[in-house]
């Protein structure tokens, strides 16, 4: 008994030496980073301008709660700025609130590997963190602020975490996502754009599409953006615009399904086939709109979405870029594990797309 007391009271002496050298400390000394922005710097080689997002703490959750500061710092690597970022403030850094980082549209011109390395190294960097690319810089969007924000940023994670708004224009990409896209082969990475707040709104309804260099491609717009995110199956609810043969109406989505195979025959080429198939109501029309001509409706519709389906696949084949994984199917399908990839690359450019539209309305809405 006495040898099992005394190793009670060594474990406890153990655990009270290891709690005072923990370093921790009270919140009331610590400053909290909700936002990293990196910008590369003009006319200046290899140096970049890092940007943190601090919230100030209050007790008052409503009144002074979205209060935050804004450092910035020169250097050559991520770390020598967080590092004398470090010096300017009289609280510790701490990292593990900051869920959005944002790059500069100026930073993805170039390889951006090296810079994604230092937060995805980093253990108090949260993996599910948001990314984004601020344009004109991140500096610009992490300055911005709407009036309905009650804790700094908290727009942004609202937008891209879908318990705010939900917007078929807003595509959303986690940190280990971007990284996985990044490296994958047979996919490429895709991230939002953050349009600086005007009017004290900020604008998210673009996207930029990186190549097998890692750096910028293409840069999408609202409308090709928002065909992205159906393509990709993330969104059930959007509105199609229809304007076609004499008839102008507008249908609001129920639900979105789309499904891809490469068929492949011996007589002829592998070809993409894409099958899209989706429900709705016809919910605004420049003309009347007669319930016995739903099919006719369905049909010219169908129709449209084909074509802008086929014009974006093909921009993407032409810039050789492959956002949507058409490449890690051809590998799923397929077991020639040392010349799968390099077949890919090879039929990918020339690959014929067959696109298949499927509408079904199931209303013209109350009036009829």
């Amino acid at each position: 008994m006495k040898i099992q007391a005394k190793r009670s009271i060594l474990l406890a002496l153990s655990l009270l030496l290891l709690l005072g050298g923990c370093g921790y400390k009270d919140l009331d000394k610590r400053f909290f980073v909700v936002g990293i922005g990196v910008d590369k710097v003009e006319n200046k080689e290899n140096v970049y301008k890092i940007t943190l997002k601090l919230a100030v703490p209050s007790a008052d959750i409503i009144k002074g709660s979205s209060e935050f500061e804004i450092i910035t710092e020169e250097a050559e690597t991520i770390a020598e700025a967080v590092r004398i970022l470090k010096s300017k403030v009289d609280k510790e850094l701490d990292f593990g609130h900051a869920k959005i980082i944002i790059l500069g549209e100026s930073v993805t011109d170039e390889d951006i590997t090296s810079l994604l390395y230092w937060f995805v190294r980093r253990r108090d960097i949260q993996k599910i963190a948001w990314m984004a690319v601020g344009d004109p810089s991140a500096e610009e969007v992490l300055k911005g602020k709407t009036k309905s924000e009650r804790i700094p940023s908290n727009s942004l994670f609202l937008s891209f975490g879908r318990s705010g708004t939900e917007s078929a224009y807003i595509i959303s990409k986690y940190l280990f996502q971007f990284r996985r896209e990044l490296f994958n082969t047979g996919r490429n990475a895709v991230l939002p754009v953050i349009q600086a707040p005007k009017d004290d709104l900020f604008e998210i309804n673009q996207a930029i599409v990186f190549n097998d260099d890692r750096k910028q491609e293409m840069k999408l717009n609202s409308a090709e953006t928002r065909l992205l995110n159906v393509l990709n199956n993330t969104i059930d609810k959007i509105d199609v615009k229809v304007n076609k043969e004499d008839q102008y109406f507008i249908i609001a989505t129920e639900s979105i399904s789309v499904h891809y195979k490469i068929v492949e025959g011996h007589e002829k080429s592998p070809e993409l086939r894409v099958d899209l198939k989706l429900t709705g109501i016809l919910e605004e029309a420049k003309q009347r709109l007669f319930e016995n001509k739903m099919e006719y409706y369905g049909k010219i519709a169908s129709i449209d979405i084909k074509n802008e389906i086929e014009k974006l696949l093909v921009k993407f084949q032409e810039a050789n870029v492959d956002p949507l994984g058409f490449g890690l199917l051809y590998q799923a399908t397929h077991f020639q594990n040392d010349t799968e990839m390099k077949e890919w690359q090879e039929l990918y450019p020339s690959l014929k797309i067959d696109v298949h539209v499927d509408t079904e309305l199931e209303g013209v809405g109350l009036v009829k």
